[in-house]
C-alpha cells in the first residue's frame, strides 16, 4: 500500500481527485467503487469541477457505493443514495442507469446483497480484464475500430467454446497496443499452466493476414502487425505447436482532437488568452510570440495511422457555422510513429487573427494561421483520407454552454434614438465574444423597429440631467428617475434575464459624473425599493470606446473592477490597444465566479 501525506484536507481532496481522473481520462468506462461522508465530499467538489471545465467526462462511467440503510427509500434525505446524487451523480453528470447503489428498499434485503456483490463482480471483470497497451491475445477474436466516443472494442469469442461477444474491452482510438499469446485455454478452470488447454489461438474479424481491417459495425479500421502468426486457428493445438511469448501489434487507427495530451472527452473551448500578455512601459504585448502555447485551451489534431512513414502528412479542417470554410493542416511524424499538429487555437473575435495587430503585439509572423475565429455553438470537423479510408472527427465549440438572454431597449431623445441599429448590434457582438470564453451563449431579443421608448414623464424636460444612482444615505440605492427609466422601456421585470436599456449620454452616476454604463445588480443594490428593477445595465454610447455592454453585464455577474490590468474586460478604462482589443479578456478566477455564483440567472 502507497500511503500519501497531504498537508490540508483540501490539498488531499485535489490529489485524491487526480487518480480519479487519471483512470476516467484513460478509460472513460472505468468502474468506480465509492464512499458518503464528509471525508470524500472535497474530492467530489474537485472531480465535479474538472467536469464543469471539461477536463473529464463521467457519462460512460460506473459507480458502486459500499452500503445503504435498510428500509429507507432512494428519495429519502436520509439516504446514501440522495447524499451522492447531490453530492457526485449530479455535479459530475453520471448516467443514472450507471450510479449503482444497494437498495435499502429492497423487498427482500436478503437477496439484494448477493445480487449486488454479483454485479460489482461482474463489472470488475469487464473493466479490468485487460491491462492498457499490453493484451493476451487469447482473448482477441475481433477488434471494433475507433467510435465516435474515441473508444474501440474487444470481443471475445472462443471459435465455438463460448459466447461470441461474451466480453467487451476498451481500446483507445489512435493508440497502439502491443498483443502476445501466453495461453490459449478454453476452460477458465485451466488457464494455468501446465494444465492450459491449448486448443485454438485467435482470429482477428477472421482473418489471418497482417495489414488494414474493418471494424466491427462500421466503427472504423485497425492495422494488425502479426510477424508471428500469432492469431490463426489452431484446431489441433497443443504446447508444441503454437508459439508463446511472442508479440504483435494492432494500431487502433483515429484522427481526432487533443487537448491537454489526451484526447478531448468534451467540446472545443475559446481561448482565455490569460498567460498571453504582459505589460511593461510600452504597454501590452504578447508574453511569447508563440502565446498560443501558453494558453490552457489550446488543441491539436492527432492522428495514428501505422502505414505512413513520412515525416509530414496532411489533414482537413472544415468550420461550420458562423464562418464556414477550409483549411489544410500540416501533421508531424512522432518518435512513436503517430502523427500530430502544432498547437491550434478557437479565438471568438476577428480582431484576434488581424496580422497587422498580432504583429504589432509581437506575434510569430503568420501566427493566425494557426487560430480559428469561431462561435460558440459552431463546429470543427478534422478530416484524414488516404489509400481508400477516410477517419473524421467533429467537435462543437463550447464545453457545458450555458445561456442568457438579452432584452435590449433604446431611448429616443427629440425624436433621436440614443443608439443606432449597427452600434447595438456591434455591442451585443461584443458581448457575445467577451463571454464566449465562459462558455455563455448571449441570446438577444433585439429589433430596430421595437427598442425606442420616450423618455419618462420625470425626466421629459431634460432627459440628460438626472441621476441613476444615489449614495447621499449611505447604501447605494437606485433613483426614482432609474426605475421610471426601465418602466417607460417596457421591458420584462422580474425575470432571470439582464437587461440593456441605452440613455443619453450626459445622465450621472452617484458621484455626479458622467458614465459609460452601470449595472444595477443583486450584489451591489440592495435596497428593497429596488428589488424589482433589478439586473439592469444603463450604456451610453460615445465615440471610440468599445465594450461597455460586456463590461457591464458581466458586472451584472457580480464582477468588480480589475485594476492595472489593461488587457481585462473589467479594467475601466475601455479602449483600443495597438489595432487588437486588449481590454476584452477574462481571467479564470473571473469565469469561475460567473460560472458558480450566478447559476439562477443562466439556463
Amino acid at each position: 500500500m502507497n500511503i500519501i501525506t497531504c498537508p490540508t484536507p483540501a490539498d488531499a481532496a485535489v490529489k485524491a481527485a487526480q487518480f480519479v481522473l487519471e483512470r476516467v481520462v484513460a478509460k472513460r468506462e472505468c468502474v468506480l467503487g465509492l464512499p458518503t461522508g464528509g471525508t470524500p465530499l472535497g474530492m467530489y467538489a474537485e472531480l465535479a469541477k474538472a467536469v464543469r471545465g471539461g477536463r473529464a467526462d463521467f457519462s460512460r462511467v460506473t459507480t458502486f457505493n459500499l452500503d445503504e440503510y435498510c428500509g429507507l427509500p432512494a428519495g429519502d434525505p436520509q439516504s446514501y443514495r440522495e447524499f451522492m446524487r447531490v453530492n457526485f451523480y449530479e455535479p459530475c453528470k453520471l448516467a443514472s442507469a450507471n450510479a449503482r447503489i444497494p437498495d435499502g428498499n429492497a423487498a427482500d434485503p436478503a437477496a439484494e446483497a448477493p445480487a449486488y456483490e454479483a454485479a460489482i463482480r461482474a463489472a470488475r471483470r469487464g473493466a479490468e480484464r485487460i491491462e492498457p497497451n499490453d493484451i493476451d491475445a487469447a482473448y482477441i477474436t475481433a477488434v471494433a475500430g475507433a467510435d465516435k466516443t474515441g473508444k474501440g472494442i474487444i470481443r471475445h469469442c472462443d471459435q465455438g467454446f463460448g459466447t461470441p461477444g461474451s466480453a467487451e474491452y476498451a481500446l483507445v482510438k489512435g493508440k497502439s497496443y502491443t498483443f502476445k499469446l501466453r495461453h490459449a485455454g478454453t476452460d477458465p478452470a485451466y488457464f494455468d499452466y501446465p494444465n492450459a488447454d491449448y486448443d485454438w489461438q485467435c482470429l482477428i474479424n477472421d482473418s489471418t493476414a497482417a495489414g488494414l481491417c474493418q471494424g466491427l459495425y462500421n466503427t472504423g479500421p485497425f492495422i494488425v502487425e502479426d510477424p508471428h502468426n500469432l492469431l490463426t486457428h489452431e484446431t489441433q493445438g497443443n504446447e508444441t505447436n503454437i508459439t508463446l511469448g511472442k508479440k504483435g501489434k494492432i494500431h487502433v487507427m483515429g484522427v481526432g482532437f487533443m487537448t491537454g495530451g489526451a484526447f478531448r472527452t468534451n467540446n472545443l473551448s475559446v481561448a482565455k488568452w490569460e498567460k498571453a500578455f504582459k505589460e511593461d512601459g510600452n504597454g501590452v504585448s504578447f508574453a511569447t510570440p508563440d502565446f498560443i502555447n501558453t494558453d490552457v485551451d489550446n488543441f491539436r489534431i492527432f492522428l495514428n495511422d501505422a502505414r505512413r512513414t513520412e515525416a509530414t502528412i496532411e489533414a482537413t479542417l472544415t468550420q461550420a457555422g458562423s464562418i464556414a470554410g477550409n483549411r489544410t493542416v500540416t501533421l508531424h511524424r512522432q518518435p512513436d510513429g503517430t502523427y500530430l499538429s502544432e498547437s491550434l487555437l478557437i479565438v471568438a473575435s476577428a480582431e484576434d487573427t488581424n496580422d497587422a495587430a498580432l504583429t504589432a503585439l509581437g506575434a510569430l509572423p503568420d501566427i493566425n494561421q494557426r487560430m480559428f475565429q469561431m462561435a460558440l455553438d459552431d463546429t470543427l470537423t478534422v478530416t484524414y483520407t488516404h489509400s481508400g479510408v477516410t477517419l473524421t472527427e467533429t467537435a462543437t465549440i463550447g464545453v457545458d454552454v450555458k445561456t442568457l438572454t438579452v432584452d435590449v431597449g433604446v431611448m429616443t431623445v427629440g425624436n433621436k434614438v440614443c443608439a443606432e441599429e449597427d452600434q447595438v448590434k456591434t455591442d451585443l457582438r461584443e458581448a457575445r465574444e467577451c463571454l464566449a470564453p465562459a462558455n455563455i451563449r448571449i441570446v438577444d431579443n433585439y429589433s430596430s423597429a421595437m427598442s425606442p421608448f420616450n423618455p419618462p414623464q420625470s425626466i421629459a424636460a431634460n432627459p440628460t440631467s438626472w441621476y441613476a444612482a444615489d449614495i447621499s444615505t449611505g447604501v447605494r440605492r437606485m433613483t426614482k428617475e432609474a426605475h421610471d427609466v426601465i418602466i417607460a422601456s417596457d421591458l420584462e421585470l422580474g425575470t432571470d434575464r439582464v437587461r440593456v436599456i441605452y440613455v443619453p449620454f450626459g445622465v450621472k452616476g452617484a458621484d455626479g459624473s458622467a458614465f459609460q454604463g452601470i449595472a444595477f445588480s443583486d450584489w451591489a443594490f440592495t435596497h428593497k425599493d429596488d428589488k424589482t428593477y433589478l439586473d439592469t445595465c444603463f450604456v451610453t454610447v460615445k465615440k471610440d470606446e468599445h465594450y461597455a455592454v460586456p463590461h457591464e453585464i458581466t458586472h451584472f455577474f457580480g464582477i468588480d473592477h480589475l485594476l492595472g490590468l489593461s488587457w481585462n474586460l473589467m479594467e475601466p478604462w475601455l479602449i483600443f490597444r495597438n489595432g487588437i482589443s486588449g481590454t476584452k479578456r477574462l481571467t479564470q478566477a473571473q469565469v469561475d465566479t460567473i460560472r458558480e455564483d450566478n447559476r439562477n440567472k443562466l439556463k
